[in-house]
């Protein structure tokens, strides 16, 4: 694989992401119709003020947190379907 083809592949496709907290009609919003696409061997930055949703986004790449709407997409398959590797949410004190 050549340089050129590795740049044109898609490590990660988000099309019109929408995350809402609590009740999707009324609850807060954190992403509102977010569109990227991040190719493979592509150098990538997330800034953005405090608030803005970056660690929203990186989570729901990393499949620890849902779209409400819209989709992820991971080498060109659905984010739901990837697992990630480890939860930071088990309780405190719980090893594997």
């Amino acid at each position: 694989m050549n340089a050129l083809h590795s740049l044109q592949t898609l490590a990660v496709s988000i099309r019109s992401v929408r995350k809402v907290y609590g009740d999707p009609n009324t609850g807060p919003v954190a992403l509102k119709n977010v569109e990227l696409d991040i190719h493979d061997n592509e150098f990538f930055t997330l800034l953005g003020p405090s608030g803005c949703g970056k660690t929203t986004l990186l989570r729901m790449i990393a499949g620890f947190e849902f779209p409400t709407e819209g989709q992820i997409m991971q080498h060109s398959v659905p984010a739901l379907c990837t697992v990630p590797a480890h939860d930071h949410r088990r309780e405190p004190g719980v090893r594997p």
